[in-house]
């Protein structure tokens, strides 16, 4: 019986230090936590980026720090998502199609269609 209170003194003192649970169990590199699985995408533009380049000529956005005058005001206009995708990919009068043209991909579309439509809702 002796033998049991110097075995509880090693736990409590291991457990205190994280030991026990530290070197229980290590997660390989390659197991995917479920919260990452949920998370979402990374852009594959710096969508920011992408709006200055091909948009801000044109329109103004404010959270792309961008001025246009020649096409609708987005910060005013407030457009919906299926609209801003409709012209992105397709164009409308002077503006581009960006995706029938191929210059953009439907990834590269849905971040700055996402991009828009939360700036401005």
């Amino acid at each position: 019986m002796r033998f049991l209170p110097a075995l509880l003194a090693v736990a409590v003192a291991l457990l205190g230090s994280g030991a026990l649970i530290d070197g229980c169990y290590e997660v390989p590199a390659d197991v995917v936590p479920p919260d990452a699985e949920q998370a979402p995408e990374t852009p594959t533009v710096d969508v920011v980026e992408e709006f200055g380049a091909g948009c801000a000529v044109c329109h103004t956005l404010a959270a792309a720090g961008a001025t246009g005058t020649v096409g609708p005001n987005l910060d005013e206009a407030k457009p919906d998502e299926a609209l801003i995708r409709d012209r992105v990919e397709h164009g409308k009068g002077p503006m581009p199609a960006f995706g029938d043209s191929g210059q953009l991909s439907q990834k590269q579309i849905a971040d700055v269609v996402a991009f828009v439509y939360t700036s401005t809702h």
